[in-house]
């Protein structure tokens, strides 16, 4: 008999199964609230040799009030990497070499379990940010109908996420590709509610909300930016003129056009992949020449921004 559904169990029953797992490997101490504590510890130890950033107003700014623009680049998920020859820390190398400032990570739901968040996503993290590299942890679903589960699944991921890797100035959060089947009121209402979980729990990171389509609405009661701070907003380069891009942070989250962005804006491209054999214009040698370009203009180093110079 042929099985009835291969749709994926809900994040709640993930993170669920996750920790009861973690409690019957520890006997009865709930081992996994002692090893989340050690691993935000650590994590906490690593985040105070990199960089602060901050939204002001429509710039990011570094610790010494830098405006920073960030190029990278999106990569497949961890178990997709490590199933090819191309493995993830030759990937972030070649960015990091290559003039990028920014990698897209997406953590599948297939791949939650009791130690992948605090085992490889954190060494992911730690290597990246070792290299210059930001890290934006994305769910990389998109909420539709029916909206109530699709949201509670990226609210979970989200709560997930921020347990082990909250205010790591180099790891921000993107929990969702973005909001469909809503009118602009639910989006901005749904928008919110992701960033008020990671200020519920204290967390300073930046947030990224792809297609924040609220912003267009004629009407100027729900055509507002989220409350919160440090949120960025994803969008798609073809679609830019629609919003208010001197008034917030704007990223081109999944660029693959051939030709390269203008940088008149100062805003942040993060390409669809990054191959450097590729023949493609929209990889290789093209993006190469431009991260190297932006990166001289806007001079920054995630590992050392307390003196106020950018590091050589």
């Amino acid at each position: 008999m042929a099985p009835e559904s291969k749709r994926p169990m809900s994040r709640q029953s993930i993170i669920l199964i996750a920790l009861l797992a973690q409690v019957a490997l520890a006997g009865c101490a709930p081992r996994w609230t002692s090893e989340s504590q050690s691993i935000a510890a650590e994590m906490t130890a690593e985040a105070g040799r990199v960089c602060r950033l901050r939204v002001d107003r429509a710039t990011i700014r570094d610790q010494a009030g830098r405006r920073v623009v960030l190029h990278g680049a999106n990569l497949p998920t961890l178990t997709e990497m490590e199933a090819s020859p191309y493995k993830p820390a030759d990937r972030l190398r070649d960015l990091a070499d290559a003039g990028a400032k920014i990698v897209r990570l997406r953590v599948a739901d297939s791949e939650i379990t009791p130690t992948f968040i605090p085992g490889p996503v954190t060494d992911f993290v730690q290597q990246a940010n070792r290299l210059g590299l930001v890290v934006i942890l994305a769910w990389g679903d998109t909420i539709q109908a029916p909206l109530n589960p699709r949201v509670t699944d990226a609210e979970s991921w989200l709560r997930l996420m921020i347990d082990y890797l909250k205010n790591n100035p180099g790891v921000w959060f993107d929990p969702a590709d973005a909001i469909r089947d809503a009118s602009s009121q639910r989006q901005r209402a749904i928008a919110q509610r992701f960033v008020d979980v990671a200020r519920g729990y204290n967390a300073s990171n930046i947030i990224l909300i792809n297609q924040p389509d609220w912003l267009t609405d004629p009407d100027p009661n729900t055509r507002q930016f989220l409350s919160g701070g440090n949120v960025v907003y994803g969008i798609d380069i073809e679609t830019m003129n629609r919003y208010p891009l001197d008034a917030a942070p704007f990223m081109f989250t999944r660029w693959d056009n051939s030709r390269v962005a203008t940088d008149a804006l100062g805003i942040g491209v993060i390409a669809a992949q990054y191959d450097p054999d590729s023949a493609n214009p929209a990889n290789g040698a093209t993006l190469r020449r431009y991260w190297q370009r932006q990166a001289a203009r806007y001079p920054f180093d995630l590992r050392d921004c307390r003196s106020g110079a950018p590091r050589r």
